[in-house]
């Protein structure tokens, strides 16, 4: 990833509070549309990368130490190379809210 992808990709993060988990996602794979019908072309990720960050910035435990600890067990996973992430397929992801999870991936 160069540092302009880099620089992007931030941008769409940036934007979480406002756009929600699934403007993000849309800006980091395919794109999205907004209220005014302006069209902004996403960065092309795949749904599993996007899903991936998606779960990253969705980290969180009961203290603050907890959620450190989750974010730094993040970095591990984060650090395997995105073939073997995709070999886990959606198996591995954890339950959303709807299922009953917090969706969250607990490593």
């Amino acid at each position: 990833m160069t540092e302009a992808e880099r620089l992007q990709a931030l941008r769409c993060i940036d934007k979480y509070d406002r756009l929600g988990p699934e403007g993000v996602k849309a800006l980091l794979t395919s794109g999205r549309r907004d209220e005014s019908g302006a069209w902004t072309e996403g960065l092309g990720w795949t749904e599993a990368q996007a899903d991936l960050l998606l779960m990253f910035l969705a980290t969180k435990g009961a203290t603050n130490e907890e959620t450190i600890s989750k974010m730094l067990r993040w970095y591990y996973v984060m650090s395997m190379p995105m073939s073997e992430l995709e070999k886990l397929g959606p198996a591995s992801a954890p339950p959303t809210q709807a299922e009953g999870g917090e969706g969250e991936f607990n490593l």
